[in-house]
């Protein structure tokens, strides 16, 4: 998928997790280089405890999104991954947050050439099956 970056996220989201998902986006930001792509985030299953998310106000990160296009988030609910929203203050694009596997399919192929929604798709779907 060479126009986009998968992420699933699920299970207990600890303040580790949300430095090192972050330092991870950042490098993936970095490897870019002037390329476009999208980002698909997977954040069924996460739990993010309020601890977590008030400590992440402690941490200054700057993340480089000039090449992004546009993200979604894929949740169980809209206040899931609030605690990240700060990262998308100054983006070119629209953040799109869904609950619906539908939307976030329609999403895929609004942006994501056919092969890759298809892949992608394919991506959200074997988390059911496992």
């Amino acid at each position: 998928m060479g126009h986009c970056f998968v992420v699933r996220k699920s299970g207990l989201w600890e303040l580790s997790t949300d430095l090192q998902y972050i330092s991870e986006l950042a490098d993936i930001l970095n490897k870019r280089q002037g390329n476009a792509f999208y980002l698909i985030v997977d954040m069924r299953g996460m739990r993010v405890p309020q601890e977590v998310k008030s400590n992440n106000e402690k941490y200054p990160i700057f993340l480089d999104r000039r090449n992004q296009k546009g993200e979604i988030w894929l949740l169980d609910d809209f206040a899931q991954a609030d605690h990240l929203l700060k990262y998308f203050k100054q983006v070119s694009f629209a953040l799109k947050r869904t609950t619906s596997r539908d939307e976030c399919v329609e999403w895929l192929a609004q942006y994501l050439s056919p092969s890759e929604a298809d892949a992608v798709t394919t991506w959200l779907d074997e988390e059911k099956r496992q």
